[in-house]
């Protein structure tokens, strides 16, 4: 997703905003039935009508914010694995240049 800015704006954006919801659900209490929905209050269910504004951008920036991290885990793998083949071949090509210059000090 780093080849389009704007996903990558997107990805970014909702992972900070769940954040920044889980924060803010600390401090705001006040469900959005109370200030938003009172009129049509009868045709929301019952969970609904006690969300916060924080929870329901909680609730809409997560799948966002969980993505973004699988992506985040993958890549820690996949580098992880490369840096495992770049030490190993580094390792090799030490040991291979010991054992040269071993082999130069017996002549």
């Amino acid at each position: 997703y780093y080849n389009d800015s704007r996903t990558l704006f997107f990805m970014c954006a909702g992972n900070e905003l769940f954040f920044v919801s889980l924060y803010l659900m600390k401090w705001i209490q006040t469900p959005i039935s109370a200030s938003l929905l009172s009129p049509v209050a009868s045709y929301f269910p019952v969970f609904l009508l006690s969300l916060t504004w924080p929870a329901a951008m909680a609730m809409l920036t997560f799948p966002i914010c969980f993505t973004k991290n699988v992506i985040n885990v993958v890549q820690l793998w996949k580098a992880s694995k490369i840096l495992v083949g770049v030490d190993l071949a580094e390792r090799a090509a030490e040991r291979e240049k010991d054992s040269i210059a071993e082999l130069e000090k017996k002549d």
